[in-house]
């Protein structure tokens, strides 16, 4: 797993809920590049039969 996706499950662990916005700025990156890494993430979790669920602004 690659260090930002691994950034953002931190993240995602702390709290229940969390924005795009709320991640990047967390990590210092625009709100757009939380999102490939948010899918990476859901791929890798859903081979276990878990998501994350999105939900639009």
């Amino acid at each position: 797993m690659d260090s930002r996706i691994r950034k953002i499950f931190d993240l995602l662990s702390e709290d229940k809920y969390k924005t795009a916005e709320n991640l990047s700025k967390k990590l210092n990156i625009s709100s757009k590049r939380v999102r490939k890494p948010l899918k990476e993430l859901n791929e890798i979790f859903e081979k276990s039969g878990a998501i994350i669920i999105s939900k639009s602004g």
